[in-house]
């Protein structure tokens, strides 16, 4: 991959990320509001927590998500990395390159809704039914120190997610782990203005532009995983000339 692919890659984690966060507030929404009203009342719920308290609580929540994020990414690039390697042995690298430019396609089409039995995009894929049966969730929300904020971000960073998939998908083809963990770090970012604002605000997106988001979030997957199997069928036509 060069450094050309690279940035634009980069790039459409990132512009997927700030219009994918409102597909995260569709599903994560009610929890974040949740999360909003714990981070606001420090002791009391008659006592308002001082503004910089609450900046701080977010921004212990979000790094504990962009780290767990970028250890994803960081996992997802090592096992991309061993394939690359393994089929290179062998001489499959062309079809690893293929079957991940399909995967990543296929995972855009389901975070689209094309598939219907398999939709990314509802509820139930980031498991927010279950989020209350997490007694340590619980616990971490009666705290307000930095660590449970932290901790608190690293475990939701967890919850099963269509769109985190794709993302992991894309990084898993990048060169080093390292890259792979920048690119979801990245990807992270992008989703903290929308989510920020959920939490600062108490109040959902209207379900119309949560549509919106989601849908440009998943060609902005789509349009990676057809360039990632365009950049294989160019090197492997380059290899045939050669």
């Amino acid at each position: 991959m060069d450094n050309a692919t690279l940035i634009t890659t980069y790039l459409a984690l990132l512009v997927a990320a700030l219009a994918g966060s409102l597909h995260c507030i569709g599903m994560c929404g009610p929890i974040l509001v949740a999360f909003s009203g714990a981070m606001k009342s420090p002791v009391s719920q008659d006592v308002a927590a001082p503004a910089p308290s609450v900046a701080w609580s977010f921004l212990w929540y979000h790094a504990g998500r962009i780290w767990t994020y970028a250890a994803l990414g960081l996992l997802a690039g090592y096992v991309g990395g061993c394939l690359r390697h393994g089929s290179s042995l062998v001489g499959w690298q062309r079809a690893i390159g293929f079957t991940a430019a399909a995967l990543t396609i296929f995972l855009g089409l389901a975070l689209f809704g094309i598939i219907p039995s398999l939709r990314l995009d509802k509820s139930g894929a980031c498991g927010i039914k279950k989020i209350w049966t997490m007694p340590l969730l619980r616990s971490l929300l009666r705290h307000n120190s930095a660590a449970s904020r932290l901790l608190l971000g690293a475990i939701m960073g967890l919850l099963p997610c269509g769109l985190v998939y794709g993302m992991l998908a894309i990084v898993a083809t990048m060169p080093t782990p390292w890259h792979a963990a920048l690119g979801m770090s990245i990807f992270g970012i992008g989703t903290i203005p929308s989510l920020t604002a959920v939490l600062v605000t108490t109040h959902l997106v209207p379900a119309r532009w949560r549509g919106a988001g989601t849908r440009v979030a998943a060609i902005m997957v789509i349009l990676t995983g057809v360039w990632m199997a365009v950049r294989t069928i160019i090197d492997l036509c380059g290899n045939h000339v050669a």
